[in-house]
């Protein structure tokens, strides 16, 4: 089941070893037609790891700077 907390990423990527019929993003796990960018990129297991750190670490520091600041005043 897709994380609907996570964007889809920017090009549809599947892991190396599984080129055949995928239906999820092994980066962002969306559907292909989410993607912005046409085509599939195949990357290794640690390259899909580190796309999908620095999108979650890029999505938490995006809420966190939307988050109304508490400066400890009420």
């Amino acid at each position: 089941m897709p994380d609907e907390d996570v964007p889809p990423c920017e090009r549809f990527t599947v892991l190396d070893s599984r080129r055949e019929e995928i239906s999820r993003c092994d980066v962002c796990d969306q559907l292909e037609s989410a993607h912005d960018v046409g085509g599939r990129r195949i990357l290794s297991g640690g390259e899909i790891e580190a796309l999908r750190r620095r999108m979650l670490v890029e999505t938490f520091e995006k809420r966190e700077q939307e988050r109304p600041h508490r400066d400890g005043s009420t």
